[in-house]
Formats: structure tokens, sequence, C-alpha cells
């Protein structure tokens, strides 16, 4: 069996995922994107979101190494490394044309 094309090791990894009232709702989540990535152009209209979410996240791992299958030297090789801010997601709803609708019909139970 062949070696890994790319190899992550995390040693001693913890991981603190937190919400409050003040990162609910559509409207704040929106803002905090903004927030977080002004530069990125934002749509004049609404926009309907299927997946929407934000967290405040801590992230603290002992050493962090990634290594490529053909090169010695580790691309990347860290140690006691601490993140810590918000993390937030959303995905656009799809639009009527990509959805699709069909009712399938059941046998009957007897």
């Amino acid at each position: 069996m062949r070696s890994h094309l790319l190899l992550w090791e995390l040693h001693d990894v913890h991981i603190v995922a937190l919400s409050d009232p003040t990162m609910f709702g559509k409207e704040k989540v929106v803002e905090i994107l903004q927030e977080l990535d002004p530069d990125s152009p934002w749509p004049p209209e609404s926009l309907d979101f299927s997946t929407l979410w934000c967290r405040a996240v801590r992230f603290d791992v002992a050493k962090w190494r990634v290594q490529l299958r053909d090169f010695p030297q580790p691309l990347m090789d860290s140690r006691q490394i601490h993140f810590w801010g918000k993390l937030a997601a959303g995905e656009v709803a799809a639009t009527k044309r990509c959805t699709l609708s069909k009712i399938l019909p059941y046998p009957p139970v007897w």
C-alpha cells in the first residue's frame, strides 16, 4: 500500500465552540460575516440562506505538522498554537431553477 500523499499530524488538540444571543438570527450573522470579510462585495438584495451559523471558537494544538509524501522537509511544523475568534459560514439557498420537486407514489401497504 502506498504512503499518504498528504499527512496531517495533530497532537493534544482542544477545540471549544461557544454561541450566545449576539450570534443568533439572520441579520446578526450576516453582519458578522460582513465584518469578518469587509472587502468582498455583498449583493444589494436580500439573500435567502439554507445554512447560516456563527460560533466563537478557541483552538489549541500542541503540535501541528503537515507532510507531503515525496518531500522530506515538512510543509508545516508548528508547536503550541492558539487560535481564537469568530467562525461564521453561510450557504445561499438554491434558486427555483436549481430545485427539483418530484412526488413519488408509494406502493400499497397491504
